[in-house]
C-alpha cells in the first residue's frame, strides 16, 4: 500500500505472520528482522524461487498443477508450509475444488510438514450484500479434512463473515484504517 514493506513489517511486529506477492519480497522482507511465518501469494514458479524459499523458510501458495509439478521434482529436504490455493468463485487463480483431494495426496507424498492448508481469495467480499463470499467460504470449509489449516478472510471478509475468520486471515487495507467496503466511505460500506 505505498508505506514500505520493512517499515510495515516493524509496526507489526506482534503479528503472527505476514503475506508478500513474490519470492524476491519475500526474501528482502525475512532480510529485515521478520521471524514470523512469510507467505508468498503467488508461489514459486521456478526452481531458483523454490531454492529460495526453501532457504529462507518460505511459506508458498501453491495455485496450479505446474507448482506442484516443480515442488514434486524438487530435493525439499527442508520443513516446508504449502497453502493450496482454491479456486472458490473468483476464476483467476487456484485449483478448481475437484482437483484438491488428489493435489492433497500428491504434497502428502512429498512428505512436507506440518500438514498443507487450504486457501482462497474472496472475489467480493468489499459487497457484504454478495451472497458469492458465504458461498466461497462454505466451499473450502467443505473441502478441508480434520484439522486442516484454513486461510480466507481478507479485510472486508473478517469484518463481514464470521465464516471467513479461520485459522488465518489476511487483513490489508484496514490496517491502515481504510474501509475495504465498496462506498464512499467507511459508514456507508455497510460495517
Amino acid at each position: 500500500y505505498g508505506h514500505g514493506m520493512a517499515r510495515a513489517a516493524e509496526s507489526l511486529k506482534d503479528a503472527d505472520g505476514f503475506a508478500v506477492a513474490r519470492v524476491a519480497e519475500a526474501v528482502a522482507l525475512r532480510g529485515t528482522d521478520a521471524r514470523t511465518p512469510i507467505l508468498v501469494l503467488s508461489g514459486a514458479h521456478t526452481s531458483d524461487e523454490l531454492e529460495a524459499a526453501l532457504h529462507h523458510g518460505l511459506e508458498l501458495a501453491l495455485h496450479s498443477q505446474g507448482q506442484l509439478e516443480l515442488l514434486e521434482g524438487a530435493d525439499v529436504g527442508r520443513p516446508l508450509r504449502a497453502w493450496l490455493k482454491v479456486d472458490t468463485g473468483m476464476h483467476r487463480l487456484g485449483l478448481h475444488p475437484a482437483e484438491v483431494p488428489a493435489a492433497l495426496e500428491r504434497l502428502s507424498a512429498a512428505a512436507l510438514q506440518p500438514r498443507p492448508g487450504l486457501m482462497t481469495h474472496l472475489a467480493n467480499a468489499d459487497d457484504p450484500a454478495d451472497p458469492l463470499t458465504a458461498q466461497q467460504c462454505a466451499r473450502l470449509h467443505a473441502l478441508a479434512r480434520h484439522d486442516q489449516p484454513l486461510n480466507i478472510g481478507n479485510s472486508a471478509g473478517i469484518l463481514a463473515f464470521p465464516s471467513a475468520r479461520t485459522d488465518w486471515v489476511r487483513p490489508g487495507i484496514m490496517l491502515y484504517g481504510s474501509t475495504p467496503f465498496s462506498g464512499p466511505d467507511a459508514e456507508a460500506g455497510g460495517a
